[in-house]
């Protein structure tokens, strides 16, 4: 699953489990996407 940045910069990518869990370890602070086939996902990391 790609990971995007506010400006829709890759910024990453994750592989979920068998129960959809991804760890997204890394990201600095700030609001990101989570795209997994058609379904987006908001993200926001906070220190």
């Amino acid at each position: 699953m790609p990971v995007l940045d506010a400006l829709v910069r890759a910024v990453g990518t994750a592989t979920a489990d068998a129960t959809g869990t991804a760890r997204l370890a890394g990201l600095a602070p700030g609001l990101y996407v989570v795209r997994a086939g058609e379904a987006s996902l908001r993200l926001a990391v906070e220190e």
